[in-house]
């Protein structure tokens, strides 16, 4: 009998966590929105755009930020800064990769991938480079509620010295932006609160 008294206890228990994680995004929720918050209150919702490109819609705690084209949600491809509402088309650069964005590789855990690209950035510079991407080990990434698979991804532009860690969820095709820097200096790290479908924010 105290053994089914425990487990009556447990069951509402074990209720309410599968309902938070049936509430969890899924890769459904992409093209109307998947958006992401960090502990600053800065908020980053993706969307599906075409075949292997990801919009990401960044706007800080003052409303301010940026534009983002990702192939296959990590590879940056287009950046064009945001005042309130209004894209600010000076400030637009570009990236191109010798590939269409729906052949960009997928992270795979323990992979890695070495591309040639070309920039071309707002003041209209053309830069080559080599970039260098290293995928670790399949891990687990929580956000509030919600719990995902995810592959840690390092990106580095050899050329321009400046690296980007990449936390990349599998599952919503989608990479969470969580350090950047120059080389010789620290990683600049973001901590990720929450993720929910735009419509429920």
């Amino acid at each position: 009998m105290k053994q089914l008294l425990i487990l009556a206890s447990l069951l509402p228990a074990l209720s309410t966590a599968a309902s938070a994680q049936s509430a969890c995004p899924t890769a459904a929720d992409l093209p109307a929105g998947i958006a992401v918050t960090d502990v600053d209150g800065a908020v980053e919702t993706f969307y599906a755009m075409s075949p292997g490109v990801v919009r990401s819609e960044y706007r800080g705690p003052e409303g301010d930020g940026s534009q983002t084209l990702l192939g296959q949600g990590i590879y940056w491809l287009q950046y064009i800064s945001v005042e309130g509402s209004q894209l600010i088309y000076e400030t637009k650069a570009t990236n191109s990769y010798p590939m269409k964005p729906a052949d960009l590789p997928l992270p795979t855990p323990g992979g890695a991938w070495n591309s040639q690209y070309a920039g071309l950035s707002e003041t209209g510079y053309i830069s080559k480079g080599v970039q260098a991407s290293e995928f670790g080990d399949l891990t687990s990434l929580t956000l509030g509620s919600c719990a995902y698979d995810m592959i840690p991804v390092s990106i580095n532009y050899l050329s321009e010295g400046y690296t980007e860690m990449v936390h990349y969820l599998p599952a919503l095709g989608i990479g969470l932006l969580a350090g950047s820097a120059n080389e010789g200096e620290e990683m600049n790290m973001t901590v990720f609160l929450s993720i929910a479908a735009a419509n429920e924010n």
